[in-house]
């Protein structure tokens, strides 16, 4: 680092009064602190006054973005530079698994005493770290060891929000652990993995409180699609019946009361669905995720039968139905008629629950596009008479469509 370029942030944390700073610890792609014996003499003498500057103003950071492999950059900064307290951090982000140090056990001591730390986003979570115990929302990614992960959330007794991302956990030994008791509110389970180990965790969790429940494939929250392959998705949320069975077993147990819902649809049976939809009389929010109309059919058609009851309909006060393709590929094969009659039942459906009072208000259908993009790229525009039909009946009931539907 240059000396104009170590005066210029001198000028700027000088000038930039007592507000909030956003602070990004990154590594240079050229460096790995893990591999130096000392920081200083390979960054210069400059550039290590510069970081010890940025460290001295972390009780003025708000946001703190962690993107370090390793700890020994913090554990090299002076003692004279290292805060006491972090009074306005609210956001920490954990970019990458890093290792851990105990030379900058100093600054994981600050992470973990901040009052006023809220949300934290980390790559797992490590055995020899303690964690705020007033966090209220946490993300956490490539969690390996479900022992360590069920430890860490019990020390954690405010939080409400969890979310565990592309994460595959190693066997849990239930019977030397306790049953834990979560006061979280929201649960979200994304990943392009297998999850059949995730049967043990929830054989030990009661959630009282939880109010939202996601068990999603990802594609929502994945950047990068080219890492998507058929074989990962052939995996993805591959249970086990009886898995199923220990998600209906943690929902009863709990008498929580679910508001959202989010599943993925296969491979699960029909009456495994039905069986968990109907211990949530309360359900709001719905959302089902489908590889194909031709797959999902028997459990899609079977749901919309039971809620098109005119009496006891499952799901009297749902507003909001969302089906929508968990599919990055295309698929060789289509069969229009079998998506025609899907259509046809979600329609009657609808049609059903408007006419008895239990009309749902917030509709999207989000299937159908590579059926549709397939069928377009052969036979141009022109849709059998029948797909067009229902199509023209869905857009009338206001439903929300797809773009590609609706230039048809």
């Amino acid at each position: 680092m240059q000396e104009n370029q170590s005066e210029l942030v001198d000028l700027y944390l000088s000038r930039s009064g007592k507000h909030p700073l956003k602070i990004h610890l990154y590594e240079h792609p050229e460096y790995a602190w893990s591999d130096l014996e000392n920081v200083e003499r390979t960054i210069g003498e400059t550039g290590f006054k510069v970081l010890c500057s940025i460290i001295a103003e972390l009780p003025r950071c708000r946001e703190l973005y962690y993107g370090l492999d390793a700890d020994g950059l913090l554990g090299e900064i002076p003692s004279q530079c290292r805060p006491t307290e972090l009074p306005l951090l609210t956001n920490f982000r954990e970019e990458v698994a890093f290792v851990y140090n105990p030379e900058a056990e100093w600054f994981w001591d600050l992470i973990k005493d901040s009052q006023s730390l809220m949300n934290m986003t980390i790559n797992r979570f490590k055995e020899s770290v303690r964690y705020p115990r007033n966090l209220r929302t946490l993300k956490i990614t490539n969690q390996k060891r479900g022992q360590v992960l069920l430890d860490k959330l019990s020390q954690l007794p405010n939080l409400q929000s969890l979310h565990i991302h592309n994460f595959s956990l190693a066997p849990i030994e239930t019977n030397a652990l306790s049953h834990r008791s979560l006061n979280l509110h929201n649960l979200t389970i994304t990943s392009a993995e297998e999850l059949a180990s995730l049967d043990p965790m929830f054989s030990l969790l009661t959630l009282p409180a939880l109010s939202s429940l996601k068990l999603s494939t990802c594609q929502q929250f994945l950047k990068d699609e080219d890492h998507i392959t058929d074989e990962s998705l052939s995996n993805a949320f591959n249970y086990r019946d009886d898995q199923l069975t220990a998600l209906h077993a943690l929902v009863g147990r709990s008498g929580c009361s679910l508001l959202e819902l989010t599943l993925f649809v296969e491979p699960f049976p029909s009456t495994a669905i039905l069986s968990l939809l109907e211990l949530q009389p309360s359900l709001e929010s719905l959302t089902l995720e489908i590889r194909t109309p031709v797959e999902s059919q028997s459990v899609l058609v079977d749901l919309c039968t039971r809620m098109s009851q005119s009496e006891s309909p499952l799901l009297p006060h749902l507003q909001r139905l969302v089906i929508r393709e968990s599919s990055w590929k295309a698929h060789t094969e289509y069969d229009v008629e079998k998506v025609l009659h899907h259509i046809k039942c979600v329609l009657d459906m609808l049609k059903s629950r408007d006419r008895n009072g239990t009309r749902i208000a917030d509709v999207s259908l989000e299937f159908g596009r590579l059926l549709l993009a397939a069928h377009i790229r052969t036979q141009g525009y022109d849709l059998p008479a029948g797909l067009a039909k229902r199509v023209v009946a869905i857009s009338v009931r206001g439903v929300r469509l797809p773009g590609i539907w609706q230039g048809t």
